[in-house]
């Protein structure tokens, strides 16, 4: 084991057993062993698609070989990461189209709760592969009332080599957008909700284009809100291309309805989502030099018609070394609700790559505050890819396996926001300072852990509760105290400086602070032994709305507020 790889474990696993803020980067503790699950599901493999379904738990699709047959394999985890024993045989269903080989790379979820997993399925007769798609009840038997047996195969192109779903898309009304490719072109297919062909879409429910002479195939999709589909992939550049609702190619977009990214000798898109503005954000692997080539990652981003954005990085393109002295691949991208972006991929030497996520804000830089300067490098279990990735709250939940298909599931949730500290963190440096509060004359007395120097700072007043809490989110602990006599709280925050009061409580009520609503900032609350009842005020609103929950008796005594 490399020695940072050692590091980085031991880390997690002490900030796990001590309850140190979690900072964005770090893997998040509540999932798996350390934020990690890896199983050996025996056989070879490999992940290839990721959904997160409304309560949490995820799907991950792709194929296994035990035997003679290789098939479509279907995961469900709950949100600990733990294997849903509700889920087909102890979490798992394998699906086998016709005796031959059958891989899935692509999956998507129905409003019903339904699963859509695309791939492609090898023909017995030809010996050349056709691209398929299954779909699932939520318990994972297949649903028969999608094309009459649960599996649905395109034979439109006999005689073609390795036709194949790469995708899945779902459209507002339901229909199903598959992307993928039969060779040497893009590949679109549109279906209703039954499985059968739209014949409004293409010619008779398939798209089929090509843009230059290139092998190409789509490896991500997206649908937007005006019903236009941008299809993203390529093979040797990273290609992308709208197509309006019909399924016609759309000329106002790029050139003639394609944008082609050609930032050095070899560009490859795999991930793609669209900003609340419209531009493009695509994720991928470039190798500015020929011979030999040297694997970057690379994130591009356009305007909603297909330009590249001159205020993102270097003409749009964002090249990202994960590992000075090794290949780095991105595979997946994400968008944050705060505009930050998120590319998720592997980085490494062969045979000891390592899951790694890079947070770039908006202008294309890397963002210092996410794990080392922008960069989070874990191992999982020995050799590791990155395969998909999704957003979940204030998590990422990142997926993959082996890099030479051994068998071995593997997955990793990051934490995305500052999580606050209950250790009387003030300095920041995940680990708790000797810090006491002297009523008779409202000063603070702090012994900083990360130097042993001594911050003196006068705030509150004799009969003032002081309280532990990172009210602004900066990963630092800031003065605060509750007035039990007038119920007021006076927060001065670590990060600004600015001092917030706010009138929340009684003369009798306990103060309780915690982050009760997850948005990685401490909430104001209190505790009432009169009733037993919890009162927050929500700091994910800035502390204009609250909710209670009635919880204990009087002579209780609140843990948030034990002494």
């Amino acid at each position: 084991m490399k020695t940072t790889r050692l590091v980085v474990f031991l880390f997690a696993m002490i900030a796990a057993a001590t309850g140190f803020a979690a900072v964005p980067g770090s893997l998040d503790p509540t999932f798996g062993t350390g934020g990690m699950v890896f199983r050996d599901i025996q056989g070879t493999g490999f992940i290839g698609g990721l959904a997160v379904q409304p309560d949490g738990k995820a799907v991950l699709v792709g194929l296994w070989q035990n035997g003679p047959t290789r098939d479509f394999i279907v995961i469900r985890l709950n949100s600990r990461g733990d294997f849903d024993q509700t889920f087909g045989s102890g979490g798992i269903v394998y699906t086998d189209f016709k005796g031959t080989y059958d891989d899935a790379y692509g999956v998507a979820l129905q409003a019903d709760g339904k699963i859509l997993v695309a791939g492609t399925s090898i023909n017995s007769t030809t010996g050349f592969g056709d691209a398929a798609i299954a779909r699932y009840l939520p318990d994972g038997s297949l649903d028969t009332s999608f094309d009459g047996d649960g599996k649905f195969v395109l034979n439109s192109f006999p005689g073609t080599v390795g036709d194949s779903f790469q995708t899945l898309a779902i459209q507002p009304d339901g229909k199903i957008i598959a992307g993928g490719r039969v060779q040497p072109d893009f590949l679109l297919v549109r279906l209703n909700l039954d499985g059968s062909l739209d014949s409004s879409f293409g010619n008779g429910g398939v798209v089929r284009t090509n843009n230059g002479g290139f092998v190409d195939e789509v490896r991500d999709l997206l649908v937007l809100p005006d019903g236009k589909i941008i299809a993203v992939g390529g093979s040797g550049r990273c290609a992308a291309g709208r197509f309006n609702a019909n399924g016609s190619l759309d000329a106002s977009f790029g050139a003639a309805g394609f944008f082609i990214a050609n930032p050095g000798y070899y560009t490859q898109c795999y991930g793609a989502k669209v900003q609340t503005d419209g531009k493009l954000v695509f994720a991928g692997t470039a190798a500015p030099s020929a011979q030999p080539p040297q694997y970057s990652s690379v994130v591009i981003r356009t305007s909603a018609v297909g330009i590249p954005d001159s205020t993102f990085g270097g003409g749009g393109y964002v090249p990202v070394n994960m590992n000075p002295t090794g290949a780095d691949f991105f595979n997946a991208v994400s968008i944050q609700s705060d505009g930050k972006i998120l590319a998720a991929g592997y980085s490494g030497e062969s045979s000891t790559y390592d899951f790694g996520v890079a947070r770039l804000n908006s202008d294309g830089t890397l963002d210092a505050t996410f794990a080392r300067n922008g960069i989070a490098l874990n191992n999982i279990s020995g050799d590791d890819t990155v395969s998909a990735s999704a957003l979940l709250g204030d998590k990422l939940l990142v997926v993959g396996c082996d890099s030479l298909g051994a068998g071995v599931m593997k997955a990793a949730r990051y934490n995305l926001a500052v999580e606050p500290s209950s250790s009387a963190d003030f300095d920041g440096d995940g680990m708790p300072d000797y810090a006491v509060f002297r009523p008779s004359t409202g000063f603070w007395y702090i012994l900083r852990s990360s130097d042993n120097g001594v911050t003196i700072s006068q705030f509150g007043v004799s009969g003032d509760v002081p309280v532990d809490g990172d009210f602004d989110g900066d990963g630092r602990t800031d003065l605060a105290i509750f007035r039990p006599s007038s119920g007021e709280w006076w927060i001065n925050h670590s990060a600004s400086g600015s001092v917030f009061a706010a009138q929340f409580g009684q003369s009798t009520d306990k103060p309780a602070v915690g982050d009760y609503d997850r948005d990685g900032r401490s909430d104001i609350a209190v505790w009432r032994p009169s009733t037993g009842e919890w009162s927050v005020l929500r700091s994910s609103d800035g502390f204009t709305s609250f909710f209670a929950v009635p919880f204990g008796a009087n002579g209780d005594i609140p843990i948030q507020a034990a002494p």
